[in-house]
């Protein structure tokens, strides 16, 4: 990981435990929320089986001047149910727009 501790703009220079946690990062693991979600069984609709890997990024993770997450060449949506919004990123829960 990066030795520059990434921060949010609006915080006033105080560091973002979070963006800590994934900035600098080219290696994640990464899950479906949905998948990640313990609500759903097997039989449910909504159940997505995808099970958390590893993927490599395009380049390392960053923060930009929005405080928003970028993770080049990450994965556009689950394998397994086509959610393409939601994901567990190294534990975070991360939602594109």
């Amino acid at each position: 990981m990066s030795g520059d501790t990434p921060t949010h703009p609006d915080a006033g220079g105080i560091s973002d435990p979070y963006a800590e946690r994934i900035a600098g990062e080219t290696d994640v693991t990464w899950q479906c929320a949905v998948a990640a979600n313990d609500e759903f069984d097997p039989a449910d609709p909504e159940y997505c089986p995808h099970e958390p890997e590893t993927v490599t990024l395009d380049e390392p993770a960053s923060i930009d001047g929005d405080g928003k997450i970028q993770l080049p060449g990450r994965p556009v949506d689950c394998p397994e149910c086509g959610n393409p919004y939601e994901f567990l990123v190294n534990r975070l829960v991360v939602t594109f727009v």
